[in-house]
Order: structure tokens, then C-alpha cells, then sequence
């Protein structure tokens, strides 16, 4: 981010001797300037953050490079300043056991688990260089203190599989010829460090995984041994590759409120195991709370509201919105054979004169704005607004635009007037449209 970025923060007026007030026109929105590109920038809000136990990051789409850029400075504020330890992406979960592991114990190739991380949303120079700070972070701290990074999606029918092998070591001998015995068949067909999303995969390929998550299932139920030989946390990470194997397997036939309901189900898991102040990274879909005005259905039975029932106040949403500008998505292709997403594509939104509400929000500065959703109960934040919006992938037919009321949705929104789109490191994940 670009020295003198401005964020147009809402907050009340005791929060911050130090801020200059200032209220700008349209709208009547209360700001407050935040001019550093480091850290300390937030340092005023720092007391809003850490009386939080779970905040939630999101984003208008998966492939934008401020939205990258601000919640990674955002995240490393909340870890230093606030306390926050249990950071929960929407990415597989067995594969950031993967990046975990290497983060707090630098076992494994950077590279090579990079790559395996399998998501081109992370795919990206400034992820990477996350992930390297969060392990030199936990060099310098005690175990209990450690940064972990988890994973909470669940359509890779492989990774827990992957995880669970290379942990063998672990088990006695009896007990690890039995455990590589029911792993071995995943294995021997597909190898180490694949992706097999269960949403293309065969019926006969669903039909040979759900054989193993029984036979998986079963020996961790039975096994009692095991928890005596792994710690509280390890072993409820085993036991987690058991039911995320069984969510893959059943995610085909029941849709994405199920795929929300597991990665919900994840979440809490993750938040009980790892006892510490949790971020949740994920999409606005995800992360934002039910709108009682538009009453979007698809909200109801969010990440986001599920969090905001479980955990009231404690759960602070906080959005990713944008008036124009540029973004990564996979481009879907029309075929005879049905839908393809051959590539990643740049897609444009142009200001729109309809978004009335976003394009006011953009004259206010060049740069981006955080606001406050507690300071704008009486302004027309408080009404449904139109956005820009996008998911992994986007085609001509798709909706890119979505109503929510922001101060109901979110309890403060980061708002940048111009985008552009996340720079790939290279084409190895998935090939990109030149």
C-alpha cells in the first residue's frame, strides 16, 4: 500500500485524543483520516479490536489486490497489538495443516506447500511473504502463543488423507499398519499433495472415499490409545480430517448452505482447540450477518450469522466493498459438455450511476475508508444499498451486483473507491488469460 493511503475511519468520538474529527458531504459520514501504511495505523482502533474475540475479514470479490493488501496489514495488527493467535481462512482445511506445521515448526518446503495450498486467491507474492512472517513471528514466542493458520473449506477429498499419512511417525507400530492400511488405497490411486475436488469427481471415486471415512472414523472412534499419544490439540485435528473427509463426500448433494454449515462446524472446532482471539478470512457472503431488510435468504444460513448467534457482540464482521475497478476470477465457458473455468480472467466494474450510495462513499477520498457501522445508524448506510460483487468465478449471465444494508450486514465495512486485480506468481495453479 502506497505511503499516505488514507482510511476514513467511523468511530466514536472518545476512541482518540489524538484524531481529528471531521464530517464530509454526501452522506454526513463521520471520519477520521489514518495516513501511515504500517501497522500503527490502526493503533487508535486498537481497544475496538481487542475487547473482540472473533473478528471477521471479507471481501467484495477473491481477486483484489487492495482487499489482499489491507487485511494482511490489518491481520499482522491484530496478532502484534491485539492478541489474536487463531487465524481461519477460507481455504482447505487439510491443506494449511500443511502450512500450520511449517509455520510453527518450519518443518516442510515453503515452495512446495505453497503450491500445494491449491487455491489461486492465495496464490499470490504478498500471501507468501504472510506466511514467512507468521513463522519468524513464532520463533520469537512460546508454543502456546504461536500464530496458527487453518483452513476452513471442504472440497478436497485428498488433503486430510495427505496430512494424516505423513503423520504416521507418530502411532506404534500396530497402530500405524493399521491407519496407512485404510489411508494407503487414497494413495496408491492419486499420490501425495493432490487436489481432488469432490464436486467433479466420479461416483465411483465418491463411493471408494466414503469407504475410507468409514473405515477412518471408526478407527479413531475405537482407538482410544491415540488421544494418550497426541495432544488435546493434534488429536482434535485428526479427528477433523475424519469429518472433513465426510463433508467432501457429501458436499455434491447438499449445496452451499451444507458447505457453510461445515465450515461453520470447522470455525468452532478450530476457536475450542485453539483457544486464543480469533480472524476469520473469507468473502463478504461468508462472514457478514443476516440482513433483516433485504432478508437474503443466502445470509441466513452464513458463516457470519451462525458466528453472530454463537457469540453475540463477540463477533465483529468486518466487510470489503468497492465503487469500480479491476479483479481476478475464473471466466465460466458455455459448452456441450456443460460448465468449464479454463482460466483466470481480469474483469472490470465501471462506476455505476445506480450505486448512488457507493459512489458518494468514493468522492470522499482517493484512497480507501474504514466505517464504522455504529456511527451510521441514521445515515443511508442504514438502508439496502446496491455493491459490486463476485465470487471464484464470474460469466456474462452472473449477478455483479447485491443488495445488503451495511450497518446490519457488517459491523464496519473498509470501502475503496478503485481496485485492481491480484497479481498471480505464476501460472502453475491455474493458467491465466493473456
Amino acid at each position: 500500500m502506497k505511503k499516505g493511503m488514507v482510511f476514513i475511519l467511523m468511530f466514536a468520538l472518545s476512541i482518540s485524543s489524538g484524531a481529528q474529527q471531521k464530517i464530509t458531504s454526501p452522506g454526513q459520514f463521520r471520519t477520521y483520516p489514518v495516513t501511515s501504511d504500517s501497522n500503527s495505523a490502526f493503533l487508535p482502533f486498537k481497544d475496538i479490536f481487542a475487547a473482540k474475540d472473533i473478528i471477521g475479514l471479507g471481501e467484495a470479490t477473491h481477486g483484489t489486490q487492495e482487499f489482499m493488501t489491507l487485511r494482511i496489514q490489518l491481520l499482522k495488527f491484530l496478532i502484534t497489538e491485539c492478541g489474536y493467535r487463531n487465524i481461519v481462512l477460507e481455504a482447505s482445511f487439510g491443506n494449511m495443516l500443511f502450512i500450520d506445521r511449517y509455520c510453527t515448526t518450519a518443518d516442510g518446503n515453503a515452495d512446495s506447500l505453497f503450491h500445494q495450498l491449491g487455491y489461486w486467491a492465495f496464490h499470490t507474492e504478498e500471501f507468501k511473504d504472510f506466511i514467512e512472517w507468521v513463522k519468524k513471528f513464532n520463533r520469537n514466542i512460546t508454543e502456546e502463543k504461536q500464530v496458527h493458520l487453518s483452513g476452513m473449506d471442504i472440497h478436497n477429498l485428498m488433503d486430510g488423507i495427505d496430512y494424516l499419512y505423513s503423520n504416521l511417525s507418530q502411532l506404534s507400530i500396530d497402530k500405524k499398519e493399521k491407519l496407512e492400511s485404510i489411508l494407503l488405497p487414497a494413495i496408491e490411486k492419486f499420490g501425495r499433495g493432490k487436489t481432488i475436488v469432490s464436486g467433479s469427481a466420479s461416483p465411483e471415486t465418491l463411493e471408494a472415499f466414503s469407504i475410507i471415512s468409514k473405515e477412518l472414523k471408526e478407527f479413531l472412534r475405537q482407538d482410544t490409545s491415540l488421544s494418550s499419544r497426541l495432544t488435546t490439540r493434534e488429536f482434535g485435528i485428526w479427528k477433523m480430517c475424519s469429518d472433513n473427509l465426510a463433508y467432501a463426500i457429501d458436499l455434491p448433494r447438499n449445496g452451499m448452505f451444507y458447505r457453510d454449515s461445515c465450515m461453520f462446524e470447522n470455525t468452532r472446532q478450530l476457536i475450542s482447540l485453539n483457544h486464543q482471539k480469533t480472524v476469520i478470512w473469507g468473502h463478504n457472503h461468508h462472514i457478514g450477518r443476516y440482513d433483516s431488510l433485504t432478508r437474503d435468504p443466502n445470509l441466513r444460513m452464513m458463516i457470519g450469522e451462525r458466528l453472530h448467534l454463537a457469540y453475540k457482540d463477540q463477533y465483529y464482521p468486518i466487510g470489503f466493498l468497492f465503487n469500480s475497478g479491476s479483479f481476478l476470477a475464473l471466466e465460466e465457458k458455455l459448452t456441450d459438455k456443460g460448465r468449464r473455468y479454463p482460466y483466470l480472467s481480469t474483469f472490470t466494474f465501471p462506476p455505476n450511476k445506480s450505486h448512488k450510495v457507493s459512489n458518494a462513499l468514493a468522492t470522499v477520498s482517493k484512497y480507501p475508508i474504514f466505517v464504522r457501522s455504529e456511527e451510521n445508524v441514521h445515515s443511508t448506510l442504514s438502508k439496502p444499498q446496491p455493491f459490486y460483487v463476485s465470487g471464484s468465478i464470474y460469466g456474462n449471465k452472473w449477478v455483479r451486483t447485491a443488495y445488503l444494508t451495511p450497518t446490519i450486514v457488517f459491523s464496519a465495512f473498509i470501502f475503496v473507491p478503485q481496485t485492481s486485480a491480484i497479481k498471480q506468481l505464476d501460472d502453475a495453479l491455474h493458467a491465466t488469460k493473456k
